[in-house]
């Protein structure tokens, strides 16, 4: 089923459904990925991950498991983050050749580089992959009796209204010292509150839709940011320094400077509202559906 929650349902009996689909769609990509790409399985495990992470930060303060059950969660996708990031620069690589028209065969020896990087990791990819299957198994059984001290809209708009608060707070931070730890918290949060608005688009969606296409786009940018920043640096301590390798290094200071600047022009109209009139917006759309109470 969908990654949203059904208006009339009960909010405790979809947090339920939800958690424990995602959890199985994150082992289920595992096992398919032993069999057949284990770069393409570990990447939809771990945006599975993130999408469990979301709904729980959404229910937060209703759920006294919530530490316990994230910790669970950001845990298990840490023992896959080797397997995906070396992927993931093989994957910016490429990008970044496509965005500024290189010709990749003047980098082709650094590229290598990568994919041999990529290839021992997944070869020894076995043990973090069941590992991950286990706990996952667990974490689905146990979402089977969880339980909220709350229901109906209230118990979303804690969760959503401190997302939200906290994607304000980051990008006021990356705004005054735009490093590359300060853009990617950034973007984690933008990556939640994007998810809780898919979670929430029954409410309006001809209204949250539009929204969530904007956070797509700004956590898009601020994660290629991001792994071209880890790029940079892996050349730096891999590839030599070579002629090549110096200008792959500039063209990704060039490019992760544009993508700042269109960051911060599409950041501050995505989070204008005060997170307390951002979550009386989403009570109202809640109210306007005429939602059942549980």
């Amino acid at each position: 089923m969908a990654f949203e929650f059904r208006l009339g349902e009960p909010v405790q009996r979809e947090f339920r459904r939800i958690a424990g689909e995602r959890a199985a769609k994150s082992v289920r990509a595992i096992q398919r990925a032993e069999a057949s790409s284990v770069a393409e399985g570990v990447h939809e495990a771990r945006r599975r991950c993130k999408e469990l992470r979301a709904l729980l930060r959404l229910v937060k303060p209703s759920f006294r498991g919530y530490r316990t059950e994230n910790a669970a969660v950001r845990d298990a996708a840490r023992g896959l983050a080797e397997l995906r990031d070396a992927q993931t620069l093989v994957e910016a690589l490429d990008q970044l050749v496509l965005t500024k028209n290189l010709q990749l065969d003047r980098y082709q020896s650094i590229r290598a580089m990568l994919v041999e990087r990529n290839t021992i990791e997944s070869q020894s990819a076995e043990s973090p992959l069941a590992a991950f299957v286990h706990e996952m198994e667990r974490f689905g059984e146990r979402s089977k009796s969880w339980k909220l001290r709350r229901s109906g809209f209230v118990t979303l708009r804690g969760g959503l209204e401190e997302t939200y608060a906290k994607c304000r707070h980051s990008m006021a931070e990356a705004r005054h010292t735009p490093t590359a730890e300060a853009l990617h918290e950034w973007r984690k949060q933008v990556k939640y509150n994007r998810a809780h608005l898919r979670l929430l688009r029954g409410l309006w969606p001809a209204i949250l839709e539009p929204m969530r296409e904007q956070a797509k786009q700004l956590s898009d940018m601020l994660g290629f940011d991001h792994d071209l920043a880890v790029l940079a640096e892996a050349i730096g301590e891999h590839a030599g320094e070579t002629e090549a390798s110096a200008e792959l290094i500039e063209h990704i200071r060039s490019t992760r400077a544009e993508l700042r600047r269109e960051a911060f022009q599409l950041g501050p109209l995505l989070f204008a509202q005060s997170p307390r009139d951002y979550g009386r917006h989403a009570k109202a759309l809640w109210v306007q559906r005429k939602v059942p109470a549980d």
